[in-house]
């Protein structure tokens, strides 16, 4: 099975550990609305979930769930809809 995009970026993020602004916008499905999560919410990946961490504690979010990512502003990843 080939790699997610959005994982293979997230892992960069994490290892790297760089100074840049990130946001990744995950698809709410309570909210049905995009939801901004900052690089320090970003806490690290477990199989097919990334952990952030929220107001609530810790949170699992599905990678699939995952529909942009900027870096600095920019779009560096982009969910295709079919």
């Amino acid at each position: 099975m080939a790699k997610h995009k959005a994982r293979e970026i997230i892992e960069e993020i994490l290892w790297k550990k760089e100074k840049a602004r990130y946001v990744i916008y995950i698809y709410d499905r309570i909210t049905n609305q995009a939801r901004a999560i900052s690089r320090e919410q970003l806490l690290g990946l477990e199989g097919s979930f990334m952990k952030i961490k929220t107001s609530k504690g810790i949170v699992e979010i599905p990678l699939h769930r995952i529909i942009r990512i900027e870096k600095e502003g920019l779009v560096i990843y982009e969910k295709r809809l079919a």
